[in-house]
């Protein structure tokens, strides 16, 4: 009896401290479900850049040599836009990895 006498008088304490907690329980499951929504948006967004890049290898014929592992660069050195896409994909793959890392 004498915990509910206690909790009588100082129920507008009791009450301040079942609002903090609640307050703080409801941000906790607030940054998770925001955190969640976040790693999604990023995940569509690589792969649209994922598909831009490659938008340009197929839409350039020219560019099948940087894939070719029999292509010999001794004969035919890189030509500028070749080293431009490796250099895109290059980059975005590294956005990914850090993205991903994060």
């Amino acid at each position: 009896m004498q915990g509910w006498s206690w909790v009588l008088d100082n129920w507008m304490t009791v009450i301040n401290a079942v609002g903090v907690i609640g307050g703080l329980f409801l941000t906790a499951k607030a940054l998770r479900s925001e955190t969640k929504t976040r790693k999604i948006a990023n995940l569509l967004t690589a792969t649209t850049n994922h598909r831009e890049v490659w938008k340009e290898f197929f839409e350039h014929p020219e560019l099948a040599r940087v894939v070719d592992p029999s292509a010999d660069l001794a004969k035919t050195p890189f030509t500028a836009g070749e080293q431009e896409f490796v250099s895109m994909v290059v980059n975005h793959l590294s956005s990914v990895y850090e993205s991903l890392k994060d």
